[in-house]
């Protein structure tokens, strides 16, 4: 434990910095998670539809981006942390999670000693510092720390702790998750662990919320319709990042072929490691150039997520080996190795300092190439509108009596007939009435934002962003999926505790 605190705060130390290490996606988080925070305040739960950011005019990404670190970063942020410290706080905490989880799990396969090595190599694995100091992307590094906690909990039979961990490996990261939960399935399966299987399908419920309208409503957006990220771009980044693991690598081909006592749980780890490296290279151009695969993953490298924990793996089952020579040459030749391509990203970050105002009120979409954008805008913005609401014909004045995130409600005294734009975007959820009475939201204009007719007279307009069905039904299973939670922790504990307490008596008797 004392190790991997030191050891964390070693490799962590540009992030106890003053200001925010320059990273490819990482101011971004901070300015979603800022603007996502006030969507929760005012009450949107769950939020779904991001109102300050696009220019003001809003948009949807919270309903299909991993909003895990949302929450979290909104649940720091609740107890006193800055938006900043916040981002901070989740990489550096899934740094020791993740370090501290592949610890106990390997302990529980290998010992001690070997857990010990295989959860201190964590701490300089190539790809785990590449992805917090190039791409700071902290949905991918919470995604690998919950997996190695899920994998922990499965092999430790710490059943209580498996739902939450699966839940929170698919709300970190939408590629990588969906990626190690299909490896976690199959590990519960070579592994027998039947009774952890139960934890999936809770899991799956409790997270329903978000997956299932991120799945349903994607007609909705232009993700379908837009590449954005050729993986075949990204090859030769990949290649050279598994390159950091070359001795495993060399590990994991002696220990397949060589090795007869080595079990045969390790050696598909062993092939199926061998399998994702090869991925990283132009050998596999072919299967990247498949438009299914490489609108799904976009980054080869994302896949090297598995390798953090694997290369972990392959490292512990090498030292429980014969303690040779040659053996534990190879094993201090690849810890120094892997130190070595690790800790140049580590001494290289560099840091930008800025007012919290710059994060609080920026109004950028944080998406690469407005990716989650309603296919309805046929002009995107590029500026804030200069009134939130617009008249677009006739004679009407507008008294603003409340304009929130998630509601607004004004007079509107019309001469004439008319029609006026709320320049907001519309998105399946925006409902409107018009005196007390629904009254129907247009969208059909260039800029596909909220447009109303309004009679002659003067009237009471009040606008609301709610659950449309699907996502009300996805709620209720979550929350059902929850109860299902606490059913299952009382017949767990609380019915081996009473089995326990039976035999006890009978036995006294």
């Amino acid at each position: 434990m004392i190790v991997c605190v030191i050891g964390t705060l070693l490799v962590s130390y540009p992030l106890l910095q003053p200001g925010f290490i320059v990273t490819d996606d990482g101011t971004w988080m901070i300015i979603r998670l800022s603007a996502f925070f006030q969507n929760l305040k005012d009450g949107q739960f769950p939020v779904r539809f991001i109102s300050r950011l696009n220019f003001g005019y809003g948009y949807p990404v919270s309903n299909f981006l991993y909003p895990g670190y949302l929450y979290v970063g909104s649940a720091l942020k609740v107890i006193g942390f800055s938006f900043v410290n916040a981002i901070k706080v989740m990489l550096i905490g899934s740094i020791f999670v993740t370090s501290i989880a592949v610890f106990g799990f390997l302990k529980k396969l290998y010992g001690a000693k070997s857990g010990f090595i295989g959860g201190l190599s964590i701490l300089f694995s190539p790809y785990f510092m590449y992805d917090i100091y190039k791409r700071g992307s902290v949905g991918e590094v919470m995604a690998i720390a919950s997996f190695a906690v899920a994998l922990y909990a499965i092999e430790s039979n710490i059943f209580f702790l498996i739902p939450l961990a699966l839940a929170s490996v698919i709300m970190s990261h939408n590629t990588v998750g969906l990626f190690m939960m299909g490896i976690i399935f199959i590990y519960m399966i070579i592994r027998k662990k039947m009774r952890a299987l139960i934890g999936l399908p809770i899991a799956i419920g409790m997270t329903i919320f978000f997956w299932l309208p991120a799945l349903m409503e994607q007609s909705f957006v232009m993700f379908k319709s837009i590449t954005i990220a050729s993986p075949n771009d990204y090859v030769g980044v990949s290649t050279q990042i598994i390159l950091g693991y070359a001795p495993l690598i060399a590990m994991s081909l002696w220990m397949i072929l060589r090795e007869k006592e080595q079990r045969k749980n390790m050696k598909i780890v062993g092939w199926g490691l061998l399998g994702i490296a090869l991925l990283m290279t132009p050998v596999a151009t072919p299967i990247w150039n498949i438009t299914a695969i490489g609108k799904v993953v976009q980054f080869p490298f994302r896949l090297l997520s598995v390798w953090i924990v694997g290369g972990a793996c392959v490292l512990a089952a090498w030292a429980s080996g014969k303690h040779t020579k040659g053996r534990m040459a190879l094993m201090i030749v690849s810890c120094v190795w892997m130190a070595s391509v690790s800790i140049p990203y580590i001494t290289s970050v560099k840091h930008e300092y800025k007012e919290s105002g710059y994060y609080t009120t920026n109004e950028s979409t944080t998406t690469t190439k407005d990716e989650y954008m309603p296919i309805w805008v046929k002009e995107i913005p590029n500026s804030h509108a200069d009134t939130p609401i617009e008249v677009i014909q006739g004679k009407m004045e507008i008294l603003v009596e409340k304009n929130t995130t998630k509601q607004k409600q004004f007079t509107v005294i019309a001469k004439e007939e008319g029609l006026l734009y709320v320049n907001t975007l519309f998105y399946p959820g925006w409902g409107a009435s018009m005196d007390g009475k629904p009254v129907e939201i247009g969208y059909a204009n260039p800029k596909g934002v909220i447009e109303i007719a309004v009679p002659v007279g003067e009237h009471k307009i009040f606008i609301e962003f709610r659950e449309t069905i699907i996502r009300f039904l996805a709620n209720i299973c979550s929350a059902l999926s929850i109860v299902w939670y606490g059913l299952y922790l009382v017949v767990v504990y609380f019915g081996i505790n009473i089995k326990k307490k039976i035999i006890e008596t009978w036995t006294i008797q």
